[in-house]
Formats: structure tokens, sequence, C-alpha cells
């Protein structure tokens, strides 16, 4: 008899801890454990609204769904369109059985689907949609493997969101993760910076940190955020300084340390 426990995390993953019990005594042989999620979802990003598709993995049941805190809506198979900041809650039912969920929130802004450029190239064993992700609408969860945060080995994160044409920008925000396990800390310091063509930028917001170690090995977000601005620009530029090499109080000597990012936000909705 083969069980499987699943513990749900917030976002797109759950963490799995099989076992196997014998019935009679004996000896048993399996091969490979395949697990599949009963839900999946995709979004994409189209006239600065985001269009998301919900999908039953295993054929089994039905999907119903909700916006924030509102009423169950059977979904028809058309993409829920996402106009404004939510939190999108999908439930698959087999009758009157719950046979699965899912919790997805998504922040609406300006940059939605606008193009950034890296100096150093982020891990692509991370984020399966590369750079898209910075900009999809789509908010990590404190899982640093939920396939949305953008990790920087060692090196810092320099990106660059391309607007297309110049926008009034009225605040800049961005995220970033600290799991002592994974070596990945809140970076040591954080600019943003605005400008016309590219090259030359205006510092709009900077800010130091220290390792916020009073929370021990539990994983957290940190937010940095720039309010009440009143400047127009094409291109906004995040600077977050990695420490390179893990801090030698917390890790052996040599450790490369991490940065993980999240979605950049200008003029959140």
């Amino acid at each position: 008899k083969m069980s499987v426990f699943v513990e749900d995390i917030p976002g797109r993953t759950a963490r799995l801890n099989p076992y196997l019990e014998l019935l009679t005594k004996g000896t048993a042989w399996f091969d490979q454990l395949e697990v599949y999620p009963d839900l999946g979802l995709s979004s994409t990003v189209k006239d600065s609204v985001i269009e998301v598709s919900l999908k039953n993995i295993n054929g089994d049941g039905k999907i119903y769904y909700s916006l924030d805190e509102g009423d169950l809506i059977s979904y028809t198979g058309d993409p829920v369109i996402i106009r404004s900041s939510t939190v999108l809650n999908a439930v698959l039912f087999d009758g009157d059985d719950r046979i699965g969920t899912l919790k997805k929130e998504f922040v609406t802004h300006s940059a939605l689907g606008a193009s950034v450029g890296f100096k150093y190239l982020y891990s692509k064993r991370n984020t399966p949609a590369g750079g898209k992700s910075a900009t999809d609408g789509q908010v990590a969860s404190d899982f640093h493997g939920d396939g949305l945060w953008l990790k920087f080995i060692e090196k810092d994160v320099v990106a660059t969101v391309d607007m297309e044409s110049p926008v009034l920008i009225k605040n800049i925000s961005v995220s970033f993760l600290q799991n002592l396990r994974m070596a990945a800390f809140i970076p040591y310091e954080v600019d943003f910076g605005i400008s016309m063509n590219g090259k030359v930028f205006r510092p709009v917001y900077m800010a130091g940190d220290t390792l916020l170690d009073d929370k021990g090995q539990v994983p957290f977000k940190k937010t940095f955020a720039v309010h009440s601005l009143n400047d127009t620009a094409r291109y906004i530029r995040i600077i977050a300084k990695n420490y390179g090499m893990a801090p030698g109080n917390i890790f052996p000597a040599g450790k490369k340390s991490v940065l993980f990012m999240d979605e950049i936000i200008i003029n959140a909705k």
C-alpha cells in the first residue's frame, strides 16, 4: 500500500512525504513514483490585463474559482481576466468532494509584460518563464522553488525595465526572499533609478539593510518600495547588492550567496 502525505505550500508547489506500507510479510519493489497536481495554472499578459487559464490535469471533477473572497464561479474554459490586483482561488470538485485547490496572488501595474534587461544572467533552472516572470503579474510565495523567483548566484541584480514610451511614475517596488538554507539573503543595498534615454539614470530611492537573522531559518520576503513619486521616465532600473560570498559567521568560507527577486512593480493598481 503506497500512501502520500501532501503538505500544501502557497503558490504552485506542494511538499510530498511518501511512504510504503507492507500489508503482509515479505519484500516489495517499486519503480518510479510520479506525482501530478490536480490543478494547473498558466497566465499571459495581453493589452495590460492578465489572462489566466486553469486546467484539470487529471481529468476528473469540475473546476470552480473565485477572486479574493467572492463567490465560487464555474470555470468554463475561457481565460479569467484580471484587471486589478487580486487573489485567485481555484477548487476542483468531484461531486461534493474537494479534491484539489490552488491559490495564486496577482498584481496589476503599468509594467505588465514590459521587457526587462539584466546585466548579469539569472539561473535558468529556477524560473521556467525566464525574465518574463519579472513583469508577468504573478506574485511569488515565500517558497524558493515555486517557479517565480529569479535567482542570482553571487552576482548583483541590475535590471532595467523598458516601458517603451515615457510614462508618469508614481511608485516602484520589488521584493526579495531570505532563506538561510539556500544561502539566500536580503540584499544589503537596493537602489531605484529612472531615465528617459536608458543611459543616464537619476536616483529616486536607496535603502540599506542588514541580515535579519532574528527570524532564524524561517524564509521570509522583504519589499523595497518608494511611493509618492511624480516623475516621467521610460526606463526604470533596479540595483540590488549581493553579498557575493555568504557571511562567514553563518556559512563555511567560500559559500556563494544568492539573491531571489520577485515581480518588479511600477505604479501598482
